[in-house]
């Protein structure tokens, strides 16, 4: 059997008791998780004592492990964890979200990600509440434009080469060759927001499959009314390394600069946009040949899918 973990990224103001859920799960989903926090300080010796309480202790014991990327930043967090379980030897790494709760075995998911990545089947609840069932209805989540001007929600679904899913899979194999196109990186832009689409669309631009697995979880919605939403989000360095998120993706894959976050690429640092840079030096697929195939596998969709290509 493949070895399975699960890099979950957390900032200190994430609720303790929604963390201990989603870890609950992912161990009988059969994932060894690795908490990565984004610093370490104060807050985070707080949070760790918070999560004592609730019966989850970060110790290198029992299947767990944890470390910091040490300093904030939701995609250098996850690229900390993801080269962190590479080096462990692990052959499927997942990320979820730290509010996500896996429902039944993974095996499905991890199968279905040897041959790059996969996503998957997400029913959405409110923050502190479970699925309505006139609500929860099952889907894999928005697929944007090449330009991300505009998008389609997508219920059903074979492959789905653009994704920002609260539970994703990736093949080690896959994230290693993504490494040696991006010295030694997986995720490129530090912050919050294109992190995980510049991975999958990354990934199908090396000629890897990024697919669609009936692998249902919850996932804990929050906005602007949950309190941790607006305060892990105040912060100058989130701001701008969230720009990098987007500049990378746009540096990386969008052919004619346009759109929402054109400017964005602006925000790189010269060795992020020389990794970018070099990536297209190595990708075998161009991005319209990419999204052309998602669009020819028809997907069951709620939008115009015509509009993906511009």
């Amino acid at each position: 059997m493949a070895k399975r973990a699960a890099v979950v990224a957390v900032i200190h103001h994430e609720l303790p008791r929604a963390l201990r859920i989603t870890v609950s799960s992912l161990l009988r989903a059969g994932f060894v998780p690795i908490i990565v926090f984004d610093k370490i300080g104060s807050e985070v010796v707080r949070f760790i004592g918070d999560l004592k309480k609730e019966g989850v202790e970060l110790v290198p014991l029992y299947g767990f492990t944890w470390l910091s990327s040490g300093d904030v930043g939701i995609g250098q967090a996850r690229d900390a964890g993801m080269r962190h379980a590479v080096e462990l030897g692990f052959d499927c790494i997942a990320t979820p979200d730290s509010h996500a709760v896996v429902l039944g075995s993974a095996d499905s998911l991890c199968r279905d990600a040897e041959m790059g990545a996969t996503q998957g089947y997400r029913i959405d609840a409110p923050f502190y509440g479970w699925p309505d069932r006139t609500v929860g209805i099952p889907w894999y989540g928005r697929m944007y434009s090449i330009s991300l001007k505009y998008f389609v929600e997508v219920y059903d679904c074979r492959i789905k080469p653009w994704s920002y899913e609260p539970l994703m899979a990736f093949s080690a194999s896959a994230l290693k060759k993504l490494m040696d196109v991006q010295s030694g990186r997986i995720i490129v832009g530090r912050g919050f927001g294109a992190e995980l689409p510049d991975v999958s669309i990354s990934l199908a631009r090396l000629g890897y499959r990024v697919g669609c697995t009936p692998v249902k979880y919850i996932h804990r919605a929050s906005t602007d009314d949950v309190s941790f939403w607006r305060e892990r989000w105040n912060d100058e360095r989130q701001k701008k390394y969230w720009m990098e998120s987007f500049g990378a993706y746009v540096c990386k894959h969008v052919p004619d600069v346009d759109g929402p976050y054109k400017d964005f690429p602006k925000a790189l640092e010269s060795w992020q946009r020389a990794i970018c840079e070099n990536f297209r030096k190595y990708a075998k697929r161009d991005i319209r040949e990419v999204y052309l195939e998602f669009i020819l596998s028809k997907p069951n969709v709620k939008g115009d899918i015509s509009s993906l290509l511009f």
